[in-house]
């Protein structure tokens, strides 16, 4: 290495922002450039409250992060912001915003004072995440009557960036449709990239007193047609009245040429067992819109439901089957041999989900701990993994962005193998509560370009792996026997790996690696936000 590539390299290390280093690292001729940084967790959640509702006009705003204990001025807080290391802001795609007032008791006219008096501080965070894209901007949830001032926010605020605004309660909607009409005001105006909203339709007793609430959906819903949002998101509670309106709001949508995506807890299972295995005829429009949904099996016979589930929900992204770790030992007790277990089994799962839109795929499926060291206890094991492999041999080829897998301890050889058959496409594999993988499992998936493990397990990385992260989300409670320190080296990590990285980007939280991302080319900075959600 010539001495100015070195001195490059040594300029590129001490950039605390990817942007710079990135720019930084085109000018440099080597490949072979190592970059090293380490950076303090800083929250993309803020609160804000005034210091006195009962004198908007002379009262500071306070704020604080998600980290701090205690409240302090938005000077203050941008002072704070101002020496934040750039990376922290460069890794986020969206960014949190939770009022802490009641503003119950305000005029209409203090209302907007007050939010006027919020707008800018919101707009220097906004800008200070130059990749963000999505924003959530809420109440309290314990907090009423707040939802005109919420939306005397969004009114005000501008930014360019902003293509995604989330948790729109449905409260607040009605609130402000009770005094004005979304149609004639201009709301998101401000938001000029804006596609999508992700709407909350939540349980709350005002909603079952409005007689008018068809008027009010119906106009809100004009509205975003208006403004030409292209989806619409919507999550919500399982409670009959709050069914209804989701079922209003979809009628409409319909109408108004909306398109619908629903991520929901329906246990859909129980539905179909109250109802032979058919779908509710006035419950066909939620499970056509589904896009994201859980399944838990808790019994044998629910993995016949799971069969009308996976063959019929068109629409469907993402899903998460949860299976009691029991049922193995359940077949085999009934069936008493392992040839009779492995027939059933067969025939429980003997179909194949024709899903063409699911990408991601999260199984939870625990080893159940046999303590017999005989042929019982080896049958049980054998049955678990057939079990697995018969659960991935199910799904369709489509599973091509996630494979997530929680609790599937001591997974043989030729479980990888089935992924790869099965999921020709794969490229990100997650690991969760999942121990004892077998070091050269990914060998087997050649598609693979990125690795995600909650904790840390020893696996060889081969070398078409882009991107190789370990995460200490909640680690205290996954792997309580798991010692971390910022003293753990580089080298600790390749011997996991069997396998040398250039780049490793280490985040702390206070004394204690939060994550730690390993990869070759630094380009690939720009998918990192997104592996770190996936992992959650």
């Amino acid at each position: 290495m010539t001495s100015e590539n070195s001195d490059s390299h040594n300029l590129i290390n001490n950039y605390d922002s990817l942007l710079n280093s990135t720019n930084a690292l085109n000018m440099v001729d080597n490949n072979d450039c190592e970059i090293h940084k380490t950076f303090k967790r800083f929250s993309n959640h803020f609160t804000l409250q005034i210091a006195n509702i009962e004198d908007i006009k002379n009262s500071d705003i306070l704020c604080k992060n998600y980290f701090m204990n205690e409240s302090i001025t938005i000077e203050e807080m941008k002072k704070n912001i101002l020496n934040v290391e750039e990376i922290n802001f460069e890794i986020t795609k969206y960014i949190i915003f939770t009022i802490d007032d009641n503003t119950m008791n305000l005029s209409e006219d203090d209302k907007i004072y007050l939010a006027n008096k919020y707008v800018p501080f919101i707009e220097f965070v906004i800008n200070k995440f130059p990749n963000i894209n999505e924003l959530y901007l809420s109440s309290d949830d314990d907090l009423k009557s707040n939802g005109s001032f919420i939306f005397h926010i969004y009114k005000n605020l501008k930014s360019n960036k902003i293509e995604k605004i989330s948790l729109l309660k449905i409260q607040e909607i009605m609130e402000y449709s009770m005094k004005y009409n979304f149609l004639n005001q201009n709301v998101f105006s401000g938001f000029e990239r804006l596609k999508k909203i992700n709407l909350y339709i939540h349980s709350c007793d005002s909603l079952k007193t409005l007689s008018n609430i068809d008027d009010f959906i119906y106009n809100f819903l004009s509205f975003l047609s208006k403004i030409n949002i292209m989806i619409i998101d919507i999550q919500f509670d399982e409670e009959e009245f709050i069914i209804d309106v989701v079922l209003k709001i979809l009628n409409f949508s319909k109408i108004l040429n909306l398109n619908i995506h629903m991520n929901h807890p329906i246990d859909w299972i129980e539905h179909l067992k109250t109802n032979n295995n058919k779908f509710k005829e006035e419950l066909i429009p939620l499970m056509i819109n589904t896009v994201g949904m859980a399944i838990f099996v808790n019994e044998i016979n629910d993995l016949k439901s799971m069969k009308v589930i996976l063959n019929t929900l068109d629409k469907l992204e993402y899903v998460k089957i949860c299976i009691d770790n029991s049922i193995p030992k359940v077949i085999y007790d009934n069936c008493k041999s392992l040839e009779e277990s492995k027939i059933y089994i067969n025939e429980l799962f003997n179909y194949k989900c024709n899903l063409k839109n699911l990408i991601h795929v999260k199984i939870s499926f625990g080893r159940y701990h046999y303590l017999e060291e005989n042929t019982y206890g080896e049958n049980l094991k054998y049955l678990y993994d057939y079990m697995m492999e018969r659960i991935i041999s199910i799904l369709p080829s489509t599973i091509s962005e996630v494979l997530y897998l929680m609790s599937a301890d001591n997974l043989p050889i030729q479980i990888f193998n089935k992924i790869s058959l099965q999921f020709s496409s794969l490229t990100t594999i997650t690991f969760i509560l999942s121990h004892y993988i077998p070091e050269n499992a990914l060998f087997q998936l050649p598609s693979l370009r990125n690795v995600i493990f909650n904790g840390e397990r020893k696996v060889n990385i081969p070398s078409w792996i882009e991107t190789v992260m370990f995460l200490y989300f909640d680690i205290d409670f996954y792997y309580p026997d798991d010692t971390l320190s910022i003293n753990k080296k580089n080298e600790h990590y390749f011997d996991l790996m069997n396998r040398k990285f250039n780049v490793t980007l280490r985040c702390l939280d206070e004394d204690e690696i939060y994550y730690i991302i390993f990869m070759n080319d630094y380009r690939n900075r720009t998918k990192i936000s997104h592996l770190i959600d996936i992992g959650y």
